[in-house]
């Protein structure tokens, strides 16, 4: 992939451990990622885990807001940035895959390996690492 210099390639990103959300909009811009969705880990007052998805706005950044009132909701405390899928230039792949921050950078469900004309993502592996992590 990287060395056919294709532009666009879908991915799906599994971060090692919650990140901010100064954080993640900083890596977004740094790798010139388009996002189609994140999620975010927040923990409830039992300990269950709670997981926010959203979008980015126009500007490449996360509603605080709106992030503020679905924690207050859920009576939960926000961890962090666990996971997002987007679409990557070939120019940063290899670089996002050695960031430290990174579980694994997947391009499996990228239409050079698998017909996939409406853009679906492979699920991140992030309940996984909590669960095998524990």
């Amino acid at each position: 992939m990287i060395n056919n210099k294709k532009e666009n390639i879908l991915i799906t990103v599994t971060l090692n451990k919650p990140i901010t959300i100064d954080e993640f909009e900083k890596l977004i811009d740094r790798y010139k990622i388009y996002i189609h969705r994140f999620a975010l880990r927040a923990i409830d007052e039992n300990g269950n885990r709670v997981t926010i998805s959203g979008t980015i706005d126009k500007n490449g950044k996360i509603s605080r807001n709106n992030i503020k009132i679905m924690v207050s909701e859920t009576k939960s405390e926000l961890k962090g940035v666990i996971d997002f899928y987007g679409e990557i230039s070939y120019k940063y792949l290899k670089e996002l895959q050695t960031d430290e921050r990174i579980f694994l950078v997947d391009t499996s469900a990228d239409n050079t390996f698998i017909e996939n004309k409406y853009k679906k993502h492979i699920p991140s592996l992030y309940w996984y690492l909590e669960e095998y992590n524990k």
